[in-house]
């Protein structure tokens, strides 16, 4: 499957995560699809960026 597996389960994966949206009882769930922007990453990392 390769390419084309990973091309289709991007859309797939964005439907599920609009569905567990709207869901209550999974909204926690949508944390799992979120990313964390790197600047934030960096900034809690970097010690020279403390003040």
């Amino acid at each position: 499957m390769g390419n084309a597996g990973m091309i289709l389960f991007m859309p797939f994966a964005g439907i599920l995560k609009v569905m567990l949206q709207y869901n209550d009882n999974t909204r926690p769930l949508v944390a799992l699809f979120i990313s964390i922007p790197k600047d934030i990453i960096n900034s809690e990392n970097d010690p020279e960026s403390k003040t």
